[in-house]
């Protein structure tokens, strides 16, 4: 069985394994900087971390709307389009954020820019996994959302382990720039 599930993966259409490749990318650049920016707010910077959770809410809840609106907008302008967009804006978005964190911004900016972060995820996550959809035959779409929830988790493991290691000799905002320029490559792989 084992066997069977490697070859169907490498029967799938080249898009699914660019697009794991970029979700992979996409997911590590994030989780780099996001895995520790609440400690950053609530240690660092000494606010309530109720007040951090609070933030994440409404982050999260911005990227959930522009998920179901995203969905909409991609059968309009296309898959690629927006997915590719929302990753270039979206890593300048992320080194802005660094910025702000290099210069310890005020709180209320740091939220506004993870409010829009979180939006612009919203605009890839579920526009991915269309694509996937639109590509693959009924009996590849099992491998090849196995491939994707696998290439996530794969950026989630990686991500926290390489943040942390780079801010062993990086500032935590430059390390911003890192997840950023992990975007670019995940943007221009979905080109």
């Amino acid at each position: 069985m084992r066997v069977a599930s490697w070859q169907s993966w490498g029967n799938l259409d080249h898009r699914i394994w660019r697009m794991a490749f970029a979700r992979a990318v996409n997911t590590m650049g994030l989780s780099l900087v996001m895995s520790f920016l609440g400690i950053y707010v609530v240690e660092t910077r000494g606010y309530p971390a109720w007040l951090y959770g609070v933030i994440c809410l409404v982050a999260n809840v911005g990227q959930s709307l522009s998920s179901a609106w995203a969905g909409d907008l991609s059968d309009r302008i296309g898959r690629r389009p927006l997915i590719t967009n929302a990753l270039f804006v979206r890593s300048a978005v992320i080194a802005m954020l660094g910025t702000q964190v290099l210069f310890d911004a005020p709180l209320w900016s740091l939220a506004l820019n993870m409010g829009v972060s979180s939006t612009l995820r919203g605009c890839f996550e579920p526009v991915a996994y269309a694509l996937v959809a639109d590509v693959v035959t009924d009996d590849q779409r099992i491998p090849a959302f196995g491939l994707h929830r696998m290439s996530s988790n794969l950026g989630w493991a990686i991500g926290p382990a390489l943040g942390g290691v780079l801010t062993l000799f990086l500032p935590y905002g430059v390390v911003f720039y890192v997840a950023a320029a992990g975007m670019i490559v995940a943007a221009c792989v979905t080109l």
